[in-house]
């Protein structure tokens, strides 16, 4: 059995356990504000918060995100023009 399920306060345990983003942290990350900017205001509990922030999909993230898969959505689109021109099927 892992160190966490036996005793989750063991102070080994806490030692190598991940830290819990804060609301705030969460908000930063969701693009509502970033640091230097006036603070976004969180009116309900942590715990309200966290659903809020973790279950939405701002504009930032989802641009950052697009701007990943960009180069390998580019890359199937030449590979099934290439099969396209060469008579082959498209998978």
């Amino acid at each position: 059995m892992a160190t966490g399920e036996k005793d989750f306060d063991d102070p080994l345990n806490q030692q190598h356990r991940p830290r819990r983003l804060t609301p705030r942290e969460c908000a930063r990350l969701m693009g509502f504000e970033a640091p230097g900017e006036a603070k976004y205001r969180i009116p309900v509990s942590d715990t309200q918060a966290y659903r809020q922030f973790v279950t939405r999909w701002s504009y930032r993230s989802f641009a950052a995100v697009a701007k990943l898969l960009e180069p390998k959505i580019k890359q199937a689109v030449a590979l099934r023009q290439q099969e396209a021109q060469h008579g082959r099927r498209s998978r």
